[in-house]
């Protein structure tokens, strides 16, 4: 495994991430739930094309402006030439064992989870008729396994067959569980505004959202900074859901959904691998309680400059700089640091056309620059013309010229390069 590649995959994650992160900071009480959620979409973008791969040709590109491929590349040249490739190799042994362990974690989790509820009790039919209710009134589908067991909180768990969980009636109600418009058959059961958030977290199949932000943590295990914008994507998912149950059940109800989510908060947020997940840590919950007070609130055109910022930052996030370059600009030489600068520089330069590859080559024959020829130069060539360009700086004899480039450099001139 080349663990060059991942750090430039999970460095670029961090750095969309991170421009996401901030718009939100700067909108924060000018979108709503719905916005702050979908904005992530662009990460996702992100996650899922290759780090290599640039399908749209833009005028702006955010890893033009921060090349972490170049920068990538140049660690993986100096830690061959200081002689690091064999620690290199065995960080990429450690990356994969890392998210292997983890990986069967999590799958250890979800299938003890999926055990779990496959050998809870199914729910009697005051139960199903009483979940079916709900789902009539509000226009969902209801779940057809629904299954009673311990949790702190109703979640459904799968997504080809998703099955609603319900804590079960011994379970101690907690402030506000049944603070919900509506009577539960069986005491203890969750009122009708917790059972329609689940029933709309099964509508959207957000399930699908809680796998892939876990798949996701796997590949950048080792990035704190992954883990801590993943956490915000699952929370934005559970606020979504907290709206759509307000747009349901009418807006004058959002101080009691408040209350009710204030009381299911807890200390820490459980990890459910492939569910959805109402109850959360107190930190959330905080962010979850400030999108309902801004509940219809948000200005309604406040959503065409969202949605224009986030094309242009998903744009930008996974694009290619359209315009063409003419090379680089050389800087002065005058220590041996600003030499091997210089040429590692140039080494990791790419043309971005045949023809700007043509005119490097011929301006390196021009100006009989190290660093032009550099950037041209054979990868086979290249330990010997190095050998050569100190020697030259040096001022050394350089008898052993480079064969790749003309003596008299106006032969080069003199040919035509047709497409």
């Amino acid at each position: 495994m080349d663990i060059w590649v991942i750090w430039e995959y999970s460095a670029s994650v961090t750095v969309i991430g991170l421009l996401i992160w901030l718009i939100k900071l700067i909108f924060h009480d000018k979108l709503d739930a719905r916005w702050h959620y979908y904005i992530w979409l662009v990460l996702l973008a992100r996650v899922l094309v290759p780090v290599h791969v640039r399908p749209v040709p833009t005028p702006l590109s955010i890893f033009q402006e921060i090349p972490l491929g170049k920068w990538m590349e140049m660690g993986r040249i100096l830690a061959q030439e200081k002689g690091y490739a064999e620690l290199c190799g065995l960080l990429g042994r450690a990356y994969l064992w890392g998210a292997g362990l983890l990986g069967a974690l999590y799958l250890a989790m979800w299938a003890m989870l999926r055990l779990q509820v496959a050998l809870a009790p199914k729910a009697d039919r005051a139960v199903r008729e009483y979940v079916e209710g709900i789902a009539a009134k509000y226009g969902c589908k209801g779940c057809r396994d629904i299954r009673v067991r311990r949790s702190p909180s109703p979640y459904v768990c799968g997504l080809v067959h998703p099955v609603l969980v319900i804590p079960g009636p011994d379970r101690p109600a907690g402030r506000g569980c049944r603070r919900s418009g509506g009577e539960a058959p069986v005491p203890g059961l969750p009122g009708e505004q917790v059972i329609l958030h689940e029933l709309l977290h099964k509508r959207h199949r957000d399930v699908l959202v809680n796998i892939l932000v876990h798949g996701v943590r796997v590949v950048n295990w080792f990035n704190p900074l992954v883990w801590l914008l993943t956490a915000g994507v699952l929370n934005d998912s559970e606020a979504l859901c907290d709206q759509r149950v307000l747009e349901h059940c009418g807006g004058e109800t959002a101080r009691d959904y408040g209350e009710l989510l204030i009381g299911m908060g807890t200390g820490r947020n459980p990890v459910r691998i492939g569910t959805s997940n109402m109850a959360g840590s107190y930190r959330d919950m905080k962010i979850r309680i400030r999108r309902i007070r801004d509940f219809k609130r948000v200005p309604g055109k406040i959503g065409v400059v969202t949605l224009c910022i986030t094309l242009i930052l998903a744009v930008s996030a996974i694009g290619s700089a359209a315009e063409e370059g003419q090379g680089f600009p050389v800087p002065a030489i005058g220590s041996e640091k600003d030499l091997e600068r210089a040429l590692l520089y140039a080494r990791c330069y790419h043309a971005h056309t045949p023809e700007e590859a043509v005119y490097l080559f011929l301006r390196s024959c021009r100006e009989c620059s190290p660093v032009y020829r550099m950037a041209v130069m054979p990868e086979d060539e290249i330990p010997r013309y190095q050998e050569y360009a100190w020697a030259w700086f040096s001022g050394q004899d350089t008898e052993g010229y480079p064969a790749y480039f003309p003596r008299e450099t106006g032969i080069a001139w003199k040919y035509r390069v047709y497409n």
